[in-house]
């Protein structure tokens, strides 16, 4: 009983111990989910690439997103459910990969030849998004629209 009443405390001083249940409470509610509402998509093919960017140095930069996820094309709109995102100022860019190799394709001058999408309903065809253009406040569980461009 006295080895056990120390290695609690030992634990308990060393932070090693099961935080209270409002503790826990606390941490879960950092993460919430955020639904995306993907439309326009004219051909069942290929996958949607989604890609939450946290920070605006490196918005649309590959292999810079804080998350990227990969969606099979099963019709003309997606429902994206991602779980477990935390709070804060989130863009989002989305294309459609009718390839599979992983890259939004673009011609010899840079203008994408595969679907493309972004969040905060920027649809400009010629010009690339800023990411305070394409921004939004991730406070609560959340849907969003994304129309893809073609």
């Amino acid at each position: 009983m006295i080895k056990h009443s120390l290695l609690l405390i030992l634990w308990s001083s060393l932070g090693m111990y099961s935080p209270s249940p409002q503790i826990l409470k606390k941490q879960t509610n950092d993460k919430l989910d955020l639904s995306i509402l993907v439309t326009n998509i004219k051909v069942k093919k290929g996958s949607i690439v989604v890609g939450i960017y946290d920070n605006p140095k490196d918005y649309l930069k590959k292999g810079k997103a804080a998350r990227l996820s990969n969606h099979i094309v099963s019709g003309k709109q997606l429902e994206i459910k991602l779980k477990s995102i935390p709070k804060g100022t989130y863009a989002i860019s989305i294309f459609q990969d009718l390839n599979a190799d992983n890259n939004l394709n673009t011609n010899a001058i840079g203008i994408p030849i595969e679907p493309y999408g972004f969040s905060n309903g920027f649809n400009r065809k010629w010009s690339q998004p800023t990411f305070d253009q394409c921004k939004f406040e991730f406070k609560e569980n959340k849907s969003i629209l994304v129309e893809l461009i073609h």
